[in-house]
């Protein structure tokens, strides 16, 4: 068995969950398009205002720190990463790689968080090779 991260989202900043807080709450459930826009404009490059329907895991996503379960992950592991991410940063990346004792790190140069929606055909020639050896 074998497990491919791309990107992930795995850990908790305090700016992350302050903001979280914040916008929580004062920006009640009970109106969810006024929320989706509103979030659309404060964090334009979030993926909730192209992929509304995962809000659920979104939200499971910045409430969640994993860093002790990373920690736990026996099988080899593939990590890629965009090395200008500014949503989950490379910087992370070598912390998970660190976490995992047999993973392999890919930094894909020039490239930002929505790697496999931009650059599918490096994602998938890193992925096709991790799984062949």
């Amino acid at each position: 068995k074998s497990l491919i991260l791309c990107n992930s989202s795995y850990k908790r900043t305090t700016k992350i969950s302050v903001l979280a807080k914040i916008f929580h709450h004062f920006f009640p459930k009970n109106n969810p398009p006024f929320r989706r826009f509103l979030y659309s404009v404060l964090f334009r490059s979030s993926d909730i205002s192209t992929f509304p329907q995962l809000e659920q895991n979104f939200r499971k996503i910045i409430t969640q720190d994993l860093t002790d379960l990373s920690m736990k992950i026996k099988c080899d592991t593939l990590l890629i990463w965009g090395e200008n991410d500014q949503i989950t940063p490379a910087r992370w990346a070598k912390e998970l790689h660190n976490n995992i004792s047999n993973s392999i790190l890919k930094i894909i140069p020039h490239t930002r968080h929505s790697l496999p929606l931009r650059s599918p055909e490096v994602v998938a020639s890193e992925m096709f090779a991790f799984l062949e050896d």
